[in-house]
């Protein structure tokens, strides 16, 4: 009887967030992270109609910025992928657009629409998307999944010798792998002091690579 009392416990969530924004939202079209660079996170969400919104904390009712027409957002992601010390706004679409938006600090009371910063043609049919260091190197790299099993890893090469706090370069596929199963999702875990790039697939099965 008091197994029975204690399993008997019920979860709560009192603080919530509700944004209002309308359209159909893929899984990996929706991400926190400090987009103007400001030391906060914000909330970033795109649809399958092309808009792509910038939520700020405390703000519901109206997108801080955003971006019209893109295409199908497939997968959205920040980080310091330019390798400028400051971290951008990745956005990707089922088409194989591939939309970079720099949003430093110059642009924190500044609402209403943006524009990508670069964009490019990548392989279509996206499906999960990572920004991280996968190599230990300290470079932030693309890493894509696509549904047709195939993993692509892209770096960002600046333009014109050192990095600035400008958007000029290109990406550069680096590495391409090819599965067995569909790509579920992309996570970097430990393995000892070198990072490990683990990529999910549905069955609750997982492949690993260094």
């Amino acid at each position: 009887r008091a197994l029975q009392k204690s399993m008997k416990r019920s979860i709560c969530f009192v603080k919530r967030v509700e944004l209002h924004f309308k359209g159909n939202v893929f899984s990996q079209a929706l991400c926190l992270g400090d987009v103007d660079n400001d030391g906060k996170n914000e909330c970033v969400v795109g649809n399958v109609e092309g808009t792509l919104a910038v939520f700020k904390k405390g703000e519901r009712d109206k997108a801080w910025r955003s971006c019209n027409d893109l295409g199908t957002i497939a997968c959205v992601g920040v980080g310091d992928l330019c390798r400028i010390e400051k971290n951008v706004l990745v956005c990707i679409t089922s088409e194989g657009q591939c939309h970079i938006f720099y949003l430093g600090t110059e642009f924190e009371d500044h609402r209403g629409d943006m524009k990508p910063s670069y964009t490019q043609r990548i392989p279509a049919n996206i499906r999960a998307l990572l920004l991280a260091d996968i190599s230990g190197d300290g470079i932030c790299r693309l890493v894509i999944g696509h549904t047709d099993r195939v993993i692509r890893v892209y770096q960002w090469f600046p333009k014109g010798g050192p990095e600035t706090d400008v958007i000029s370069g290109s990406l550069v596929m680096i590495k391409k792998w090819s599965l067995e199963a569909q790509v579920g999702s992309l996570s970097v875990t430990d393995r000892g002091s070198q990072p490990l790039l683990v990529v999910s697939h549905p069955g609750a099965r997982a492949a690993e690579s260094a």
